[in-house]
């Protein structure tokens, strides 16, 4: 409920971002509520599903959610982020 809570927070967030309704402060607490919700899931979530589910059933659950999540979900909408995570990729 917690993590769901961030993502929803989190969308908000990123919402009046793309509107530009975020200030200075108001992008630096973007930047780091993000942060810290991603090292919560790095650190609890993953972790704990590691030790919980075995490893073919989490490459299944990766398939699964590569053919069926929207490209919105995961798509990396700016492009200059987007060209970063091509040269991270090659």
């Amino acid at each position: 409920q917690e993590l769901l809570a961030e993502h929803q927070n989190l969308r908000g967030l990123f919402a009046r971002a793309a509107d530009r309704d975020l200030d200075d402060l108001g992008l630096a607490d973007l930047a780091e509520k993000l942060s810290a919700h991603i090292r919560k899931e790095e650190r609890q979530l993953f972790e704990e599903m590691q030790r919980l589910v075995s490893p073919a059933d989490l490459e299944v659950m990766g398939r699964v959610l590569e053919t069926e999540l929207p490209p919105e979900v995961c798509a990396v909408t700016n492009k200059a982020a987007r060209q970063s995570h091509e040269v991270k990729s090659s």
